[in-house]
């Protein structure tokens, strides 16, 4: 089973059409940016901080094409929201490579303790069940989720690992439920 956070999230993929004429460029410019201060992210599935790292981020580019060169720095105990799960990050950065284009690549690793209480109405888990079908059976338990999502920003690859051990399938049953 394959993972990615815009499934996950539900996010829709963004539609690319590319109609680039240099004759049509105006205006050629290059800023550098650079903050004291850590930037703050929020929106429905981030709450964190980002520092620019030295020497800077740089935005180049023409009124028609633009693109970002340098690097953020996440500071951890920033949240990462998937499902209803809140996952505490733990490290990470947010990488530009592209001066033609903003293509971030990002690697966050960050975790989440998991916690399943029993309910009377629910049958004890046993008696030869997959472990899809254990773990969402459980009267209860608990698991600490580590979540490693890397990759292009529009199509980050996540790999979720539990302790005590569960497959990527059961970790995403579980916090699916």
């Amino acid at each position: 089973m394959s993972v990615n956070l815009g499934q996950l999230a539900g996010r829709a993929r963004r539609t690319e059409v590319e109609s680039y004429d240099p004759h049509d460029d105006v205006v050629r410019f290059q800023i550098d940016v650079v903050s004291p201060k850590p930037l703050r992210f929020r929106n429905n599935l981030v709450d964190m901080q980002l520092t620019v790292v030295e020497p800077g981020l740089t935005l180049s580019g023409t009124n028609q094409r633009f693109g970002a060169r340098g690097m953020l720095k996440i500071i951890p105990d920033g949240k990462l929201t998937l499902r209803s799960s809140e996952f505490e990050v733990r490290e990470g950065w947010v990488r530009f490579d592209d001066a033609t284009r903003i293509a971030p690549k990002v690697d966050v690793r960050a975790q989440t303790e998991y916690r399943r209480y029993a309910s009377s109405a629910e049958p004890a888990a046993g008696g030869g069940e997959s472990g899809a079908a254990a773990a969402a059976g459980a009267t209860s338990g608990q698991w600490r989720i580590n979540l490693h999502a890397h990759g292009d920003a529009e199509d980050l690859k996540v790999n979720l690992t539990s302790d005590p051990p569960l497959g990527q399938e059961d970790i995403v049953l579980l916090l699916t439920m």
